[in-house]
């Protein structure tokens, strides 16, 4: 199997690493109904024919064919985890979902609807 047919759970266990990568801050969920108040640390890696972006202290990722569809999908994923669990009551949650809401009541909150 070549890199470029390689299923992204492949890639991030790749031996190799990534091509390239770097860390960006996000500021916006490009969504309409949250807002942002504090930035969320975004790693990106780009391998062979795919970009996959990581939020690690989430244990979240998503893997597009360019950068700007990762962090798009990233920004979905991390809006879907918020949503799933605002309505999770708190002692149901395990040890790592309380502290990823933990996290992102700080950061994210919900705008108020019109």
């Amino acid at each position: 199997m070549d890199n470029e047919t390689r299923d992204s759970a492949n890639l991030l266990n790749d031996p190799q690493g990534p091509l390239h990568n770097k860390s960006v801050s996000i500021s916006d969920l490009n969504s309409d109904s949250f807002d942002m108040i504090e930035p969320l640390q975004v790693d990106i890696e780009h391998y062979p024919g795919e970009v996959v972006s990581k939020v690690s202290e989430l244990d979240l990722w998503a893997s597009e064919a360019t950068e700007s569809e990762a962090l798009l999908a990233i920004k979905s994923a991390i809006c879907d985890l918020w949503e799933d669990l605002q309505e999770e009551d708190e002692a149901r949650l395990g040890q790592l979902p309380r502290m990823w809401k933990r996290i992102l009541n700080r950061k994210i909150r919900a705008r108020a609807k019109a």
